[in-house]
């Protein structure tokens, strides 16, 4: 499975059981991707309605024909785009193109229903992207509930946790690798992820925290990237 990153929270989940975009940002000022260049994808999850994370959903939506999955308020809107959706809330695990999504909470806001984090569980993998969120206690029963192996991490601080707060939340939710994420996009953004590995190699030395430049892309491999219990 791999795991690319385009910038901000925009990744590509290239594995087996298919292809999940998530928040899928192409055109962000850091990206060194063409949005023409996304020509496949199976699932496309959007964690909640901030054009940073609705990003280029319709246009690569319409290209590729994946199924857009987001909660109910939100979805209505792509289905009036005319694309494929699937619409759970947040509460349990569903299927979707043979890819199991939950969506959970996220302490943020929207204007277009709620905010959302969201778990995939693909290839044997479970990857927990938390969308845009402040650290919060519940995050131990989504671990209990799903225990993720990867999660995807905002550290940017003003609009979500900062490098204190995220590896809060990386002791609570023990994911076995971390990648950090919405930094460096905008002025009053962290710049880079050094203070947050700093901080996270000295409270949970047992999470590996991969940090990517943009275009790069992370190799998982399935049960091994099991979180720790």
């Amino acid at each position: 499975m791999r795991i690319r990153w385009f910038g901000h929270s925009a990744f590509e989940i290239d594995a087996k059981d298919g292809i999940v975009l998530i928040d899928p940002w192409i055109n962000n000022p850091n990206s060194p991707v063409k949005l023409e260049e996304i020509r496949e994808a199976s699932v496309i999850v959007v964690t909640h309605d901030h054009s940073d994370h609705v990003g280029e959903t319709v246009p690569i939506a319409k290209r590729t024909g994946a199924t857009v999955c987001a909660i109910p308020e939100l979805a209505a809107i792509f289905r009036k785009e005319g694309l494929k959706v699937h619409a759970p809330n947040m509460g349990s695990l569903t299927e979707v193109q043979g890819i199991e999504l939950a969506f959970v909470p996220a302490f943020h806001t929207s204007g277009t229903g709620l905010p959302t984090g969201a778990i995939v569980k693909l290839d044997e993998a479970v990857i927990y992207h938390m969308g845009d969120t402040s650290v919060f206690t519940d995050m131990s029963l989504i671990r209990d509930l799903y225990e993720p192996g990867i999660a995807m991490v905002p550290i940017g601080e003003f609009y979500t946790m900062g490098p204190i707060e995220a590896v809060r939340a990386l002791q609570i939710v023990r994911p076995g690798v971390a990648i950090p994420m919405h930094y460096g996009t905008f002025p009053v953004l962290v710049k880079d992820p050094s203070d947050f590995v700093m901080l996270a190699h000295k409270s949970c030395p047992e999470v590996r925290v991969v940090t990517l430049e943009p275009g790069e892309a992370y190799e998982a491999s399935g049960q091994t990237e099991a979180g720790s219990r």
